[in-house]
């Protein structure tokens, strides 16, 4: 092997450190709440026959409720 070559790895082989440690609490909790939030949206607009939680926006009130939805479980590819 030629001085200041590392060597070659091959496929399959794992690497020997996975960078960063596990998530933090707050990660976790951020991320559960996000979709439970989102889900609670979502009820409160149909309880409220789309009158709520924002009146004038209707259907965009679906629109905010799976959107926080979609942040938490973006987030879950994150978890560690």
């Amino acid at each position: 092997m030629a001085k200041g070559k590392e060597p070659r790895t091959r496929r399959g082989d794992r690497p020997e450190k996975v960078p960063g440690g596990p998530s933090s609490t707050l990660f976790k909790v951020v991320m559960l709440g996000l979709m439970v939030v989102g889900l609670i949206w979502i009820v409160a607009f149909y309880l409220a026959s789309g009158d709520a939680p924002i009146p004038g926006i209707r259907y965009g009130n679906l629109a905010i409720g799976f959107g926080l939805i979609m942040a938490g479980f973006v987030m879950t590819t994150r978890w560690r």
